[in-house]
C-alpha cells in the first residue's frame, strides 16, 4: 500500500473462493517479521469489511477472517504457494517441524 500498489485484494481473493499466502518482499517502511505481516493482514481485512457495515451504500459483502485464518495463510499457504506443503507448513509426522532452516535454491 505505500508502495503505491493500491489496497491488497484479500478479501476478493478470499470471496472468490482462493487462499493466498502472505510473505515479505521490500522491508522499506515496515518491519519484516511474520507477526507484523499476519497483523496488518488481519487489520486491513477487517478495516475494509468493517467499512461496509460504517458506510451501507453497497450492502457488505464476506466474512471477516479470524486470527487462526491468518495463521494458517502465513503457515500452510506459504508453505503451498512455495511448493514446499509436503515438508512445512503444518506441525505434522513427517514435516521438518524441527530442522534446520531449507537452503534457498540456486
Amino acid at each position: 500500500m505505500q508502495l503505491g500498489h493500491g489496497m491488497p485484494a484479500i478479501p476478493k481473493v478470499l470471496e472468490l473462493g482462493y487462499r493466498p499466502s502472505l510473505s515479505v518482499d521490500v522491508e522499506t517502511n515496515q518491519p519484516g517479521d511474520m507477526f507484523t505481516r499476519m497483523h496488518a493482514c488481519f487489520a486491513l481485512q477487517r478495516v475494509l469489511v468493517n467499512q461496509k457495515y460504517l458506510f451501507p451504500a453497497a450492502p457488505p459483502t464476506g466474512a471477516l477472517l479470524t486470527v487462526r485464518d491468518v495463521l494458517e495463510l502465513v503457515t500452510s499457504e506459504g508453505a503451498r504457494a512455495n511448493g514446499l506443503a509436503d515438508k512445512i507448513g503444518t506441525l505434522a509426522p513427517g514435516k521438518e517441524a524441527d530442522a534446520e532452516p531449507l537452503q534457498p535454491v540456486p
